[in-house]
């Protein structure tokens, strides 16, 4: 994805860079690669002869180490995939407490990151996405298990075998609301598929 910036400067994609850079070491002219790859000439001069590396970093350094930040989206992701997805507000607040147990420097407006960090965050790691959870009542999560599933159908085995099939009624919880109404979560997306929030 070619990069923003003034001018000629930095709007060019690091892979047609790559390429071109590969092209002039396999004999072709810098004039003829920077033309068929698109990106400009002295650029191209630049990383040809080692002045300057291929891949530029543009913008401010992250506020965290970047380290830190991919072991952070490793947590979240692995919260999420288990059942306990954390919102974008809780996110935030924990990227506070850490950035002050770090004791790091920030331009963080009370100590939390704002929109701006947050769509750097987003740009970084572009695999975390906000998604709504399915819901399910407390009741109904709890019930969710081997040996409860199993008794129920034992007892209602032995109930069934008592009753004649005219005593047996249906019911349902039309009407009746018995789930919560759960915040969106960060997860792991696939973004042709969810748009980011």
């Amino acid at each position: 994805m070619p990069h923003k910036g003034k001018g000629i400067y930095g709007q060019y994609d690091v892979e047609a860079l790559k390429n071109a850079v590969d092209a002039v070491k396999s004999g072709m002219s810098i004039r003829k690669a920077a033309i068929r790859y698109g990106v400009p000439k002295s650029s191209l001069n630049d990383r040809t002869t080692g002045k300057k590396p291929i891949a530029l970093e543009f913008g401010r350094k992250p506020t965290i180490p970047i380290e830190i930040e991919d072991r952070m989206v490793e947590v979240v992701l692995t919260l999420s995939e288990k059942g306990f997805g954390i919102t974008k507000r809780q996110m935030l607040a924990r990227v506070g407490t850490l950035v002050r147990q770090m004791d790091l420097k920030t331009p963080f407006k009370n100590g939390i990151p704002g929109k701006d960090w947050w769509k750097g965050f987003k740009n970084r790691h572009p695999e975390v996405v906000i998604r709504k959870p399915e819901k399910l009542s407390t009741v109904r999560s709890r019930m969710l298990n081997a040996t409860v599933v199993g008794n129920y159908f034992k007892e209602l085995q032995t109930v069934t075998e008592e009753l004649s099939p005219t005593s047996i009624w249906n019911m349902d919880e039309t009407g009746i609301n018995l789930e919560h109404q759960p915040a969106g979560v960060l997860a792991r997306g696939v973004l042709s598929q969810f748009p980011i929030v």
